[in-house]
């Protein structure tokens, strides 16, 4: 759904108040009143050809027409040669002010009669013969001509009728044509204009009122408000779900985030009594260990002391459990603190065998450590002990004997490998098996707290290295120590 600000960085890019339909009328009609005036300047030429022909046919027509009527008087006059009788018939002539000169002529076509109307005669000459009266074959003999010249202002005065009439006539026609033009462009712009309109108030957010634009006009203007209809209706229906969606994922991130700080407040507590319990143990088991080794010095038969140091070495392995326990809670909070020096892999291994060394015996373990690199590793010793002492447990716990320990040295690298000859971590769950709490056999069965290698994962990356397992083989790889190599 468009925002406020949305709204009115659409509605400045919009034409205001249908500008842009007002212009579309505006160069609609100057270019309809442009065709017009091309057409009524066609039809202007046109008619001014017309004009001139018109004119041309009636200068002929008016020189024949008074060229015959003097031709039919002086017909015998002509054929007598009488002059003193053809001026008496020119002087009966009317001065109509289109007659600029009459002049009678023999048949040799000498001059023997002449009236002059105008000073300044045309060129335009109309000749029209004069024939006697036919003979016994009906032949006529030529007595003479009678040649009429037009007046140069009745011909320019008639020309100018004909000019002024061509021109009224074109400039109805353009008028008539530029009227139309600017109402058939102020039609055409209406719908849209309304379009614009609507287009305006669907950037404000107002779908109704452009889907309820009235549709008229051409018919591809018709078609184009159609489909702006549809559309509008589409973002209006496809917003309204947005709107839905938008609400049912707000109310399900409140609900969740509800939940979320509901956990988070369970976590805490579960921490807080987690830490509380583990650290209330750890005084309690140390005393029953201490107390077990006083009663190793006192007389007891085999068999009693072999209860004890069954005794002593489970609670050692609770009171380690505990140690775990605290040391992940630090871990994970970044409040632990390294004592690092290069400590020899090989020292390493064996303080971490021997530490577990009982233990595997009784399980029928055998703990070997084939001869391979002795390198040096920057670590935490009692971190470290206690990390391998974790793995090989894990092996004793859960593989199949024997459990062998390898350091090797890469590029950039020191390797630290625990194996077995067991099936290993099912496929799939080679990263889960180092989440707290999170502990699972070959055969996918949950097993044990789920400590031991979580605590492995942290305190390999409090060193800033990184663990890695596959199937029965766990690497442990950090960066190559600075010191070298350490002295067998």
């Amino acid at each position: 759904m468009p925002t406020s600000s949305e709204n009115s960085e659409v509605q400045e890019a919009l034409p205001g108040k249908s500008t842009g339909a007002s212009g579309l009328a505006v160069r609609l009609a100057l270019l309809a009143s442009s065709l017009v005036v091309l057409a009524a300047g066609a039809v202007g030429f046109s008619l001014t050809r017309a004009a001139v022909a018109d004119l041309n046919r009636e200068v002929d027509d008016r020189g024949l027409a008074i060229a015959r009527g003097v031709a039919a008087r002086a017909g015998d006059a002509l054929a007598d040669g009488d002059r003193r009788a053809l001026a008496a018939i020119l002087e009966t002539l009317w001065e109509e002010g289109d007659i600029a000169r009459v002049e009678l002529a023999g048949p040799t076509g000498r001059a023997l009669a002449t009236r002059q109307f105008d000073a300044a005669p045309l060129d335009l000459v109309t000749a029209y013969p004069v024939t006697g009266e036919p003979d016994a074959e009906g032949y006529r003999e030529s007595v003479g001509l009678v040649r009429v010249t037009l007046s140069r202002g009745w011909i320019e005065a008639r020309r100018a009728a004909y000019t002024a009439r061509a021109l009224r006539v074109t400039g109805v026609v353009a008028a008539a044509g530029v009227l139309l033009a600017v109402g058939l462009g102020l039609a055409m712009a209406a719908p849209l204009r309304r379009l614009a309109r609507a287009s305006a108030q669907a950037a404000a957010g107002d779908y109704g009122a452009a889907t309820d634009v009235p549709v008229a006009g051409p018919r591809e203007v018709r078609a184009l408000g159609e489909a702006f209809r549809a559309a509008v209706g589409a973002v209006a229906r496809r917003e309204g779900d947005l709107r839905t969606a938008n609400d049912a994922l707000n109310a399900a991130n409140a609900a969740l985030s509800e939940a979320n700080e509901a956990l988070r407040r369970t976590e805490q507590a579960r921490d807080a009594m987690t830490h509380m319990l583990v650290h209330d143990l750890k005084g309690p088991l140390g005393n029953v260990v201490t107390l077990l080794t006083v009663l190793e010095s006192a007389d007891l038969d085999a068999e009693d002391r072999d209860l004890l140091a069954e005794g002593k070495d489970r609670c050692r392995a609770l009171l380690q459990r505990v140690e775990d326990l605290l040391d992940v809670a630090r871990m994970e909070h970044g409040r632990i603190s390294l004592h690092l020096e290069p400590v020899p892999s090989s020292r390493l291994f064996g303080e971490s065998i021997e530490a577990i060394r009982r233990l595997a015996a009784e399980k029928g373990f055998t703990l070997e450590a084939p001869p391979g690199d002795d390198v040096a590793v920057l670590c935490d010793r009692r971190l470290m002990e206690r990390v391998l002492q974790n793995l090989m447990l894990n092996a004793v716990r859960h593989g199949r004997p024997p459990v062998r320990v390898v350091a090797s040295s890469e590029a950039d690298e020191v390797v630290l490998a625990v194996e077995d000859a067991g099936a290993g971590v099912p496929p799939g769950r080679e990263a889960q098996v180092f989440e707290p709490f999170a502990s699972f056999s070959p055969d996918g069965r949950r097993r044990g707290a789920g400590l031991g290698l979580a605590f492995v994962r942290l305190a390999t990356e409090a060193h800033g290295g990184r663990v890695a397992v596959r199937g029965a083989r766990f690497e442990l790889r950090f960066p190559r120590d600075p010191f070298g190599r350490a002295a067998a």
